[in-house]
């Protein structure tokens, strides 16, 4: 005869079945954080931008996290605007609509930034080139993701 504790133990305990083998490591997980600068006359880094993605090991789908831009020098009370584009390998330029850059108190530069951050984001395949773009400075800055 059981016990009262036994029979719950019994009960809420089911017997074991057969050994179920444990899933596999996963693959690793490679964040990529990549600054890039373009310096003009004095300034070193006049117009910046920082790209955050990550993917698996092996994989040749990249995850597009953030993309942040910033310029300097700027002027209190003027308005700057910039934008990001991107595009697949054989494939056509896409642009985002321009966005307002925010000025940093006590600074001399703005910045904005797109995306969530983390491991979020929209995936693109490897050698997918993004820039980001200042209204009112030639060019831009560009860089493929690896």
């Amino acid at each position: 005869m059981m016990t009262g504790s036994a029979l719950a133990v019994a009960l809420l305990c089911p017997a074991p079945t057969q050994a179920v083998a444990l899933p596999a490591a996963k693959t690793a997980v490679i964040d990529q954080r990549v600054p890039l600068c373009r310096a003009s006359g004095s300034l070193r880094c006049a117009q910046s931008m920082v790209v955050r993605y990550w993917y698996q090991r092996g994989s040749d789908q990249r995850r597009l996290s953030w993309v942040y831009a910033s310029r300097e020098p700027v002027s209190k009370g003027r308005t700057y605007v910039a934008r990001w584009s991107y595009r697949v390998p054989g494939g056509v330029w896409k642009t985002s609509g321009w966005k307002q850059l925010r000025h940093m108190p006590r600074a001399k530069f703005a910045e904005v930034g797109w995306g969530k951050g983390g491991r979020t984001g929209r995936a693109y395949p490897r050698g997918t080139q993004v820039c980001t773009e200042h209204k009112g400075i030639k060019g831009r800055l560009c860089l493929s993701l690896k």
